[in-house]
């Protein structure tokens, strides 16, 4: 948790704790909930955010669409090459896999990016 995403964490708080007392329901335990029900965000409904957002922006991922597996890997690619002391355990860990051998998928990028 980067100091900027606790800052933005902060600042959704209230506007959550506003929705669910609005929606009368205030034992939500879901941190990222609908604005018209109050209820825990759908995969579904993250996938069409994310898409939203990702066609605003005019950002594809190799010139598909950017959906929250492809974030997801994004990010623990990025850890593993550019991340101080990412290693692939806490990676492992981090991405909920099972067994930390899946995570070795990140090192692909390394490798390549070395041949070059």
């Amino acid at each position: 948790m980067t100091p900027k995403i606790l800052r933005a964490l902060e600042i959704y708080k209230p506007v959550r704790q506003s929705i669910l007392e609005k929606r009368s329901r205030t034992e939500e335990a879901a941190l990222f909930i609908s604005q018209k029900q109050g209820k825990r965000l759908t995969r579904r409904a993250m996938e069409l955010i994310i898409e939203t957002i990702a066609n605003e922006a005019g950002v594809k991922a190799n010139n598909q669409k950017v959906t929250p597996h492809k974030l997801t890997h994004t990010c623990a690619t990025v850890l593993y090459n550019d991340g101080e002391g990412a290693d692939l355990l806490a990676i492992a860990d981090l991405l909920g896999h099972a067994d930390p051998k899946t995570a070795t998928i990140y090192t692909k990028v390394n490798i390549e990016k070395c041949e070059k």
